[in-house]
């Protein structure tokens, strides 16, 4: 609901709105107040909490009603409270409170409590501002260059093995016991992909390093693979390792404070600019004199990008497996001739009338869930009873009869000669026409 945009201070009346063409005179006198307090900062990562006090004198709360609102470039917008961020948030008169979960620097801004009575109104602003303490910045400047580490860790890969060979170079370990060892199931599924061309785009840090560390001819790191390089250790195997270990840190850091901060920065700055060459130089800089609000569209950006790769990766994952059932129908569809049996002594193409047992096959299959009455048992065994059935035909192509695949039952040639010499000529020569059946 946008209103019209009126000075206000935490200490609010009620005003009615008027128009151009309105000359009915302002209401006199404090119908309703508004007191609005909040914190004057509030840190980086943690909860505010704005609280407003109503104070509607004798007037039946039942007519107000109450919204929170949010100010940004002259336009006002409704909060939903009903989302995480806003869900603890009441408009209760008596004390309404708006919480705002998880504040980052995108949440900076005006904030008002809007009251309204018929055509009566009174709103409440408050500026909320957002203070990110100097641990937190090192944090994302850590985790910002940690992603630096993987382009370059993923650069080097490429110019050992090119996009064009990725493929031929990765199928020499698809069979290979020990490389699988060293990978997980989700790992493996990422480099033989079913279906589809594998990319080194979809690597991460770990995956990098144990393609890098097993399957190209690479010298051992000075101080050995699994272990911190010495500060003087600056080979391409030491740098490989020096990136692993600070994403591992990372990783595992939680709560905690970065100790020695620069000279961290340091070490993985250089070993980004060195094993994967001066463009990186600019970023890594770039990255280190970042300002507040950049972090944090950095890190904005960052995560809508992890979103759209997942969102594409669900997508891919969808696309397969629907390709996947549906080879899978054609694959047991295709050399079957598909039917129905229907229990009845006279054959509605042929008129004829059989009196003796009907035998089928010995690899006569049947699907599930087939009315049981279609057989007999015969202790442990399933037998046709001693009348005729009719065989209707499932024509895919002219939908003369749509038989679920549950009721149906799996024919063979072996099984149309057989319904051939009951004498359904005609149904077993459609059934050819329309190729339903592997001859």
């Amino acid at each position: 609901m946008d209103v019209p945009e009126v000075p206000c201070s935490p200490r609010s009346t009620l005003k009615r709105k008027r128009s151009a063409s309105d000359t009915t005179p302002k209401i006199q006198g404090p119908v309703a107040t508004i007191d609005l307090k909040g914190p004057s900062k509030v840190e980086y990562g943690k909860t505010a909490s704005l609280v407003a006090k109503c104070n509607i004198g004798s007037l039946d709360a039942s007519h107000f009603t109450a919204k929170w609102q949010r100010i940004e470039k002259g336009k006002t917008e409704d909060l939903d409270l009903l989302l995480n961020k806003y869900h603890l948030s009441t408009t209760d008169l008596k004390q309404a409170k708006l919480v705002i979960k998880d504040v980052c620097l995108a949440d900076k801004g005006t904030y008002q409590l809007l009251l309204c009575k018929d055509d009566n109104y009174i709103s409440s602003q408050f500026v909320l501002n957002v203070h990110m303490k100097l641990d937190e910045k090192r944090k994302i400047c850590y985790k910002l260059l940690n992603d630096k580490g993987t382009e370059a860790l993923r650069c080097y890969f490429d110019t050992l093995v090119p996009a064009s060979q990725l493929s031929i170079h990765l199928s020499k370990y698809q069979s290979d016991i020990n490389f699988k060892r060293h990978c997980n199931h989700q790992q493996l599924g990422i480099l033989f992909p079913v279906g589809k061309a594998v990319s080194s785009k979809t690597f991460d840090t770990s995956l990098l390093y144990k393609l890098c560390r097993n399957t190209i001819r690479l010298a051992p790191p000075r101080q050995g693979w699994d272990n911190w390089p010495n500060p003087c250790d600056l080979t391409e195997s030491d740098d490989i390792e020096r990136i692993h270990k600070h994403r591992n840190q990372f990783s595992h850091m939680a709560q905690e404070k970065i100790e020695n901060f620069n000279t961290e920065f340091k070490d993985l700055s250089d070993a980004i600019v060195r094993l994967g060459g001066g463009k990186f130089k600019k970023e890594v800089k770039r990255i280190k004199t970042l300002k507040i609000d950049d972090l944090e569209n950095d890190r904005i950006r960052n995560i809508e990008d992890i979103t759209l790769e997942s969102l594409e990766l669900i997508r891919s994952i969808k696309k397969d497996t629907e390709k996947t059932k549906n080879s899978k129908r054609n694959q047991n569809g295709a050399p079957f001739f598909l039917c129905k049996l229907y229990k009845q002594r006279v054959c509605h193409d042929c008129g004829g009338k059989f009196e003796r047992p009907i035998k089928p096959p010995k690899d006569f299959v049947f699907r599930r869930n087939i009315p049981r009455d279609y057989f007999e048992s015969r202790g442990r065994c399933l037998a046709f009873r001693k009348v005729h059935y009719h065989i209707e035909c499932v024509d895919a192509k002219e939908n003369t009869c749509k038989v679920p695949l549950k009721e149906g039952i799996s024919l063979s040639k072996s099984h149309l000669e057989y319904f051939e010499s009951l004498g359904h000529h005609s149904l077993c020569e459609c059934a050819k026409k329309l190729d339903l059946i592997a001859i």
